[in-house]
């Protein structure tokens, strides 16, 4: 597998984007991969929240959020997943696989870190991937907020499949529209598509921030490859790993909070967040929230909100506490 690494100089200057740089390496094959991750706050704090982002963002998602958690005194950890950010980027879309991401992502934070008692924050694809951690590893949380995401398993009872054919059928022509135009489409920005999932007009600079982490083509493999491996049909091994996860996922007691926003599409179609909190013990009797005059990068449009639902959550939850499961 080729690894490339941009250039240090993409990322000067980046608005609001002031962090240590931090890396980690994950053997994988013979040979070993850095994943890039902020790392912010004291690392003794007796809380740690772990930042999950998706496809096709990476940290700078998190610069308005983080801040405020510091100031809050937890530990912030912010990855970027392989292929995303200062991450090293495979170079064929064919190196890019769901089971991949998930071991790259559990390795570096887990194994490598020794991250423990985490808060998770996930949104999009980071979600998809940290959700199987939570499941086949519960040890490693204290508390899980999810947000605008889900964990797809094909089939009309699956996690992302509304119920009633119209909607299906618009769920399904909309994942594939995407799949499509980010897999071929030539001109890909990864900043134009932040500026068309965002409520708030995202400025030039932070377009521009959008894309640095992929200066030409031979890049964005990653960007390109993982909207082709959200589980559509049912029977496939990554469709297989999700009903077993989501079966694990029935019996987490620990806190489990939906922090959805009003202005996601694909959420509002699919009831996502419902079934989250129908599905997880540890989701029953939690004061679910949705963020108001948000869209899908709702971390751009309610950077504060975002940060003050996260504080909140641990408040009501202090370690060792708790949902009601009656």
């Amino acid at each position: 597998m080729i690894l490339l690494k941009t250039p240090e100089s993409q990322f000067k200057n980046l608005p609001d984007y002031n962090f240590k740089a931090n890396y980690v390496e994950i053997p994988f094959e013979g040979q070993k991969i850095r994943m890039h991750y902020l790392d912010e706050g004291d690392k003794d704090a007796k809380e740690t929240v772990l930042l999950m982002h998706g496809q096709p963002s990476w940290s700078y998602i998190y610069r308005h959020v983080t801040p405020p958690l510091v100031k809050a005194g937890y530990r912030v950890i912010v990855p970027d997943l392989i292929g995303f950010g200062k991450s090293d980027k495979p170079s064929e879309i064919s190196d890019i696989t769901y089971n991949r991401q998930e071991d790259w992502l559990r390795i570096a934070m887990f194994e490598q870190l020794k991250l423990t008692n985490v808060t998770l924050f996930a949104q999009d694809w980071g979600g998809l991937l940290s959700l199987r951690i939570v499941a086949f590893h519960p040890e490693y949380f204290k508390r899980v907020i999810v947000s605008n995401t889900g964990l797809p398993a094909g089939g009309k009872d699956s996690n992302f499949t509304p119920g009633d054919q119209p909607r299906m059928f618009i769920a399904t022509l909309g994942a594939k529209i995407w799949q499509i135009y980010s897999r071929y489409w030539p001109w890909f920005s990864i900043g134009g598509m932040a500026k068309k999932l965002t409520e708030r007009k995202l400025s030039k600079a932070e377009q521009v921030a959008y894309d640095a982490p992929f200066p030409e083509k031979k890049y964005k493999a990653a960007p390109r490859a993982m909207p082709y491996l959200i589980p559509m049909k049912a029977g496939t091994p990554d469709t297989e790993r999700n009903w077993e996860a989501w079966r694990k996922l029935a019996n987490f007691e620990k806190p489990f909070k939906t922090a959805f926003s009003d202005g996601d599409m694909a959420a509002n179609m699919i009831p996502v967040a419902k079934n989250f909190q129908n599905h997880i013990k540890g989701a029953n009797g939690v004061n679910h929230v949705t963020i108001t005059e948000a869209s899908h990068f709702l971390q751009e449009d309610k950077p504060l909100e975002v940060a003050r639902t996260i504080i909140d959550f641990i408040n009501q939850y202090p370690a060792g506490a708790s949902v009601s499961l009656e």
